[in-house]
């Protein structure tokens, strides 16, 4: 059991989002409040700059994470040879490891210390009115997910989305080719 638990960002290292809403909702504030003269129109357009603000914030903040994750990984000597969003591998060194970007920190496991893998999907059931009035039904496989059980007693179970259904497969097939090989 070589499981290690790695913090690579303190709390403090976060930046905070109240001052770019700040600086973005008061002035759109008041800008829609001079142009519209109606204080719940200017309310509303700086609702939706903030909104929007956020999103652009989260999705600029995400990417910081996952860059300083990465950097911790190669500074440890690791290197990345495959990565599906929380998950990065290193076939080298046979270590694979699990980001958790509200934490600041990943789990780095040895291909050993994983139990079991599978592929987990939910059958999506569609019925539509086909040719001559005879129902068609279309079945997609929505909600893929990785699914891996360790010998980590406090995390036994790591679940990473993938893309689709075909996503799914050529993962789980690569990945007992890494760790059966």
């Amino acid at each position: 059991m070589a499981f290690e638990h790695v913090r690579f960002m303190s709390e403090d290292q976060y930046p905070k989002f109240r001052g770019l809403a700040a600086a973005i909702g008061i002035p759109a504030l008041l800008l829609s409040w001079a142009v519209s003269e109606n204080i719940f129109m200017g309310i509303f357009a700086a609702l939706i700059v903030l909104l929007v603000a956020n999103l652009i914030w989260a999705l600029r903040q995400g990417r910081r994470i996952r860059n300083a994750a990465e950097a911790d990984w190669a500074k440890r000597g690791y290197r990345i040879d495959f990565q599906l969003g929380a998950l990065v591998l290193d076939t080298r060194a046979r270590k694979l490891a699990f980001l958790e970007t509200q934490d600041g920190a990943y789990d780095i496991y040895d291909f050993s210390d994983i139990r079991e893998w599978e592929h987990q999907w939910i059958n999506d059931t569609r019925t539509e009115a086909g040719p001559m009035g005879r129902a068609r039904s279309n079945t997609t496989q929505v909600q893929n997910k990785l699914a891996f059980k360790t010998t980590n007693p406090m995390k036994p179970l790591y679940k990473v989305s993938v893309s689709s259904y075909q996503a799914g497969e050529a993962w789980l097939a690569r990945l007992s080719a890494l760790f059966n090989g």
